[in-house]
Parts: structure tokens; sequence; C-alpha cells
């Protein structure tokens, strides 16, 4: 006897998913094959196989997303952060990410980590949230810190930059006025001397006045075009947040002032990594930066994640690999509008105090802070260097975004940063224990960043789904009344070397989603009189079949 539940004989095309009454049939020792439906079998084994109860169509449930880490920021940042959650009704993925971000902001261009490389503490956060997701009031609560630090910036800088711009301006008014004495034929010979000299000096003062800071203290903006941000940059040390509760306008900016009809989004690269970048302007010189370092600190919708990933330039160029996605759940609808909800002012208060203290890490000094990598510290780094190696390659987790994790290392050295200066202030290393928090939100974003990419190239958000129905699509007929399909034929089409399954039970669980989505239903068969289990065959929804495409 050939054992129903091991499947198709080998000669069957591995290409075909044949119909029921092919699947299950028994070897006769004695005379040909006979098919168990066959009306001398059991009187009601026929009606058990017409029997299948799908379920209602509905849209396959995405994979549950790792939470943020919040315990990862430290105990003044945590408690915050969940306050503010609570108070506000948002996943804690939204306080917590730009939490990290503005203390990555805050210590921007004044600390680095040292491995055998220097990484820059520039962090790139989206957070990518629906309309109506109150991101903007999570926004403001958490970034107050940093907007009053510039205000009282201001009140100190405000008149020696005041003088700075009346000398720019007197020697603009001068070069005029030489210029028009130089231009006039009636100038004799030792007067135009006189005033080209002058005109010399005048050109000399005006280049001297605009290197320094003519503009007020700025630390964050959210809506200015590349040569406008680097101006900015040039008069505040060389460091900027891009940071808005509605961050459309950073990334619109960047594709409507273009050059040759692409995105000028070069600013941005070499602000990620500290590295000399030139912006030239139209009619004044060039601004030069020596070691920019900027920070993205923003929400954006999931309309605007789409346009991001559409633009080509800033695929291929890495700006989308340079990216920390966060895609929380959507909490509307289930949000209780009827509870007042006092705002954590002591939480809030303990945020404030801490914002304050990172924010004057290493102020006075023009050089960066170093820290080092602790040695059991740079284990634990290299463990989750080398998974993001390895999901790299064809049939890896991370194949469909190889730039973003190319990039993964460096983004956890930089977090791990963050996290000592908010932990450890004054200690120049960077233990184990921070860097086990650094890699729990390097795998909390590199998680994030899978379905973002997903969301991006309009995949269901889940590999392992999108894996098996795309095969139950291309491998059944539509035309028939029902298809049906083995476990083991699909366990043949998913296995491999370099499969996303490893194991038959992670295939089990994604056909048990795909079941509660309506499109398949597992035949309640009996046992084969030969004994034995009864054979896993599952039946397809033709209503699934019929509308959608053979392809995912």
């Amino acid at each position: 006897m050939r054992k129903i539940d091991q499947g198709l004989p080998m000669a069957r095309s591995p290409n075909r998913v044949p119909p029921l009454r092919e699947v299950l049939m028994e070897d006769d020792a004695t005379g040909p094959e006979k098919s168990i439906f066959e009306p001398e079998r059991s009187g009601d084994f026929m009606d058990q196989v017409a029997q299948v109860q799908f379920e209602p169509l509905a849209p396959i449930q995405n994979r549950e997303l790792l939470p943020f880490p919040v315990d990862a920021l430290g105990s003044v940042a945590a408690t915050a952060i969940a306050a503010i959650a609570e108070w506000s009704q948002t996943p804690t993925d939204l306080p917590g990410c730009l939490a990290l971000g503005a203390m990555a902001g805050a210590i921007a261009r004044r600390v680095v980590v040292e491995v055998n490389h220097r990484e820059e503490i520039s962090l790139y956060i989206a957070v990518v949230m629906p309309p109506g997701s109150r991101k903007s009031g999570v926004f403001s609560e958490i970034m107050k810190p940093i907007f009053e630090r510039e205000r009282a910036l201001v009140e100190i800088a405000s008149p020696e930059r005041a003088r700075n711009r009346s000398a720019v301006a007197l020697a603009a008014k001068s070069i005029k006025a030489f210029e028009r004495i130089l231009a006039n034929p009636n100038t004799n010979d030792n007067a135009r001397a006189l005033a080209n000299a002058q005109w010399e000096k005048a050109v000399e003062e005006l280049r001297i006045a605009e290197r320094k800071p003519t503009t007020d203290p700025q630390l964050i903006t959210s809506d200015a075009t590349p040569e406008k941000l680097a101006i900015i940059a040039k008069d505040n040390q060389e460091r900027l947040i891009l940071g808005s509760g509605e961050g459309s306008q950073i990334f619109d900016r960047l594709s409507r002032y273009s050059k040759n009809s692409e995105s000028n989004c070069d600013l941005l690269l070499s602000a990620h990594d500290g590295e000399w970048c030139r912006v030239d302007r139209v009619v004044r010189e060039s601004v030069i930066l020596e070691r920019p370092v900027f920070t993205i600190n923003a929400t954006i919708q999931p309309g605007v994640l789409k346009k991001l990933g559409g633009n080509q330039e800033f695929t291929e160029r890495g700006l989308i690999a340079r990216l920390a996605f966060s895609m929380p759940r959507d909490l509307r609808g289930t949000r209780d509008v009827f509870e007042e909800r006092q705002k954590p002012m002591n939480a809030l208060a303990s945020w404030r105090s801490l914002m304050d203290r990172i924010l004057r890490v290493h102020s006075d000094s023009d050089r960066p802070l170093i820290l080092s990598v602790d040695r059991d510290a740079l284990a634990v780094f290299k463990l989750f260097a080398h998974d993001m190696e390895v999901g790299q390659r064809q049939g890896g987790a991370y194949e469909s975004m190889e730039g973003w994790a190319a990039k993964a290392a460096g983004l956890v050295l930089r977090i791990a940063g963050v996290l000592a200066v908010a932990w450890c202030p004054g200690d120049p290393r960077i233990t184990p224990e921070v860097m086990a928090h650094a890699v729990d939100l390097g795998r909390y974003f590199a998680d994030h960043a899978v379905q973002a990419h997903d969301f991006i190239d309009g995949r269901t958000g889940d590999r392992e789904i999108d894996r098996i129905w795309g095969w139950v699509k291309k491998s059944t007929s539509r035309s028939a009344p029902t298809a049906d399909f083995t476990r083991q034929e699909l366990w043949q089409a998913m296995k491999g070397p370099r499969s996303i399954f490893q194991r038959a039970s992670q295939m089990d669980a994604a056909l048990r989603r795909i079941e509660a989505a309506g499109r398949i239903a597992k035949r309640d068969l009996p046992a084969p009189e030969s004994g034995g289990r009864p054979p896993s065959v599952w039946a397809v929804n033709p209503e699934a079949l019929r509308h959608e495409p053979p392809d995912v």
C-alpha cells in the first residue's frame, strides 16, 4: 500500500496541483489503482469530502510587529514615554521613536562612536501613521525641550548676530558706493585708485562678515530648501534637526527644489555621515560645510512613505536605506473619547530635565566626545551585525531591502551612542548592557523596515503569506469549482536551504492565518482503511481566486 499522507508519486509534476480525486488514491495489490471516491467505499465518505466550510473572506491579518522596547531608553525616558502614550492614547512607538530622535539631535556632532571607524550620532527617524493618529500633539510634547533651548539661545546670541547682520549690510552698501565711483567716467585717476582700494577692502570685509553667524540660533526646522538648510546649518555649528509632526514637507522640499529634474538630496546624504559638502547658490557664493550632521525626527503618513519609495533617486542613492522606519499599530476606532485624561505633568517635567542635561553634553568644546565600545559590548554588536549580513542573502529575511540591512549595523552603533549618553553620562565607554539595548532597538527598526519596504513594494507586509498564497494562486485553476492542494505538495515547494521557511510548523502557522481570512479550508477527511493519519488536504475558496490576480 502507498500511504496517503506521503504525498504524490515522484513522477507527478511539482508545478501542477491535481484535484483531490487524483491525490487520494491507493494501490491495490491484486488489481489496478482504485479511487477512494468509487461507490464501493464507505457510504458517507463522499459527503465528508464535499462539505467544506470557508470562513468569510477578509483581509489576511498581518503579522505582529515587534513592540517598541521602551525600557531601552532608560527609566526617566521610559516613564515619560509610557505616560505620554497613555495620555494621548497612542502606541508607545510614537513617543518612543520621537524621544530617541530628540536625544540624538541633542548630541549630534558633539559625540561620535569609534570602533574601527567613526559613526556620527545622526539618526533619520520616520514614524509612519495615518491621519488622525494624534501625531502632532505627541511630537510637540517630546520636542518641547528642544524648542525651549532654542529660545534661550536666541535671547543670548541675538545682539551679537544683529551686529553681524549690520556689518554685512554696511559692507554691501560700501561695495555698491565704490562701484558707482568706479563706473563714473568723470572720476580722475587718483580718485579711481583710491575707490578701487576701498572697494577691495569692502569686499574682504563682506567675506569676513558673511562667515560669522547672522541668523538667530536655530536647532530645528521643518520647511526649508536645501540651500536654506545649508545656510542655517552653517550658522549653527553645522548641526540641525529636521523635525515635524507632519513631515511630508521635509521631503517635498527635496523633490521640489531639484537640479536637472532630480531630487536634491546631496546635503541629507552628506549630513548623515558628517561628510564635506558644498551647496551651490545662484546669486551668492557657495556654502561649504566641513562636517555637517543632521537629524530627521518626523512622522509621516502612509501615502508619503509610498511617494518616498517611488522616488527613484531617493532609493538608488540610499536615502531610503538611511531611514529608521516605525510602523505602529493603528489605534483609531479603539480610543476612549469620553474619558478626560490629564496631561502627565510630572513625567513631562522629568523628560525636560533629562533633555536639558543631554543638550549640554560636551557643548563647550570644539572637538567631539569619542565613545569607545567595550570588548564585551563589541561581541554583542557583532552578533547583530552578522544577522544583518546573513539576512541580505538570496532568500534571507532582508533580501528585499539589502541596502537598508547593510546600514543597520551603523544604525545600532549610533543608537548605542545615544543610550550611553542618556544612561551613563560622563562614561566614555559603551557597556554591554547599553549595547544590548541598542541591539533591541536595532531589531525593532529592522522588523519595521521590512513592513515599510513591503508596503512600498505593494506586498501584503508578510513574506510568508505572500510566498504561500502566491504559490496557491499560480498553481490552482480558477475555472474549477474547487481546487485542492496537499500539505506535502506545499512543503516541497516551500522548503530549501535558503527558504524563509526553515520548519514545517512555520508554514502551518501561515496556513492557519490564510484559512482565517477565508482563502482556504482544511478538508475533514477520514483516515484511510489501510490505517495511519488522514491526509492533510486544503481546499481553495474559488471566490478568493476570482477576486485576486494570479500573481502577488
